[in-house]
């Protein structure tokens, strides 16, 4: 079960889903429907892409800008 909550620098609704790597993607909450259990990058669409301050919360993991690909997910 997925628990909506809010995203800590813009203040939106999401949810987290595992990827298929098993690691956990916010998700926005208008693109995620009750039953979802596994991120779809066809359907869902990551906090990422939308949060303003997105920036703020990428790991750095050795890219060269610090910017996180869907398939390293």
């Amino acid at each position: 079960m997925n628990i909506k909550t809010f995203c800590q620098a813009c203040k939106k609704p999401i949810v987290f889903l595992p990827t298929i790597n098993n690691k956990q993607i916010p998700v926005d909450w208008e693109s995620y429907q009750s039953g979802d259990t596994i991120f779809n990058p066809n359907k869902h669409t990551t906090h990422f892409i939308t949060c303003p301050f997105a920036n703020s919360f990428r790991k750095k993991n050795g890219n060269k800008n610090g910017n996180t690909n869907l398939s390293d997910l």
